[in-house]
């Protein structure tokens, strides 16, 4: 499976991610939540016409995740 993503996105889970009080340490549960479950579902849900490319971007407020 390729994987794509834009500087969009990565400015994104970034700024949903910062808290004045522990700065960027929950990027990582940020990443987990938005990113990696949804792709986790599109691959499980396309299980008969397997996924071979993502990609991920986002429209400025949310992640758009499109699959080919």
């Amino acid at each position: 499976i390729t994987f794509t993503y834009d500087d969009a996105l990565v400015a994104l889970l970034t700024h949903k991610s910062y808290s004045r009080t522990y700065g960027a340490r929950n990027l990582r549960r940020t990443i987990q939540k938005e990113l990696e479950d949804a792709i986790a579902s599109r691959i499980i849900d396309s299980w008969q016409h397997p996924v071979a490319r993502l990609d991920a971007a986002s429209d400025g407020e949310q992640l758009v995740l499109s699959a080919l």
